[in-house]
């Protein structure tokens, strides 16, 4: 089974954090990006500073509300998660893939993904930690998650 993979960035405020997710889905396959509430979108100075142009290349879209893109989302049969740092979370290395297409949502540094998004959130999925801080930036997170997540549907296939 092909799996898609896409990812859904809610009220992230930093152009560098975005233009980074950009880059990430453009290195690791990841199909498309949403854009929601007061995160920035192409052009932009510096979201093109850090995505080296894949901000070109990866099919993306902006929603005003992260809460419509879920519903669009469930009409058309998407796997909605979110990596969150929350009690309800677990180990992302637990994760497994149960539907062809998956859509990681991430939030921003201060407030993460919004409750209401994650009451709607087929699983929420955690980063587990090692050290005194509880979470990474969120590109970096990003990072781990688009990597172990492609991996996941790499074996899949």
């Amino acid at each position: 089974m092909k799996i898609e993979l896409a990812a859904a960035a809610e009220n992230v405020r930093s152009a560098f954090n975005v233009g980074a997710f950009f880059r990430l889905a453009d290195g690791l396959g990841i199909s498309q990006l949403f854009l929601c509430g007061n995160s920035p979108f192409p052009p932009h100075d510096g979201i093109c500073k850090t995505a080296l142009g894949a901000e070109k290349t990866v099919p993306w879209k902006f929603f005003l509300s992260a809460e419509k893109l879920v519903k669009k989302l469930r009409a058309e049969n998407w796997q909605i998660v979110a990596l969150e740092n929350s009690p309800k979370a677990r180990n992302l290395r637990e994760f497994e893939i149960q539907n062809s297409k998956i859509c990681l949502f991430l939030g921003n540094e201060i407030d993460g993904v919004s409750p209401k998004i994650l009451q709607n959130c087929d699983e929420v999925l955690k980063i587990e930690m090692r050290g005194a801080k509880e979470s990474l930036n969120v590109s970096t997170a990003a990072a781990i998650a688009f990597w172990e997540l492609s991996e996941k549907a790499r074996e899949k296939v």
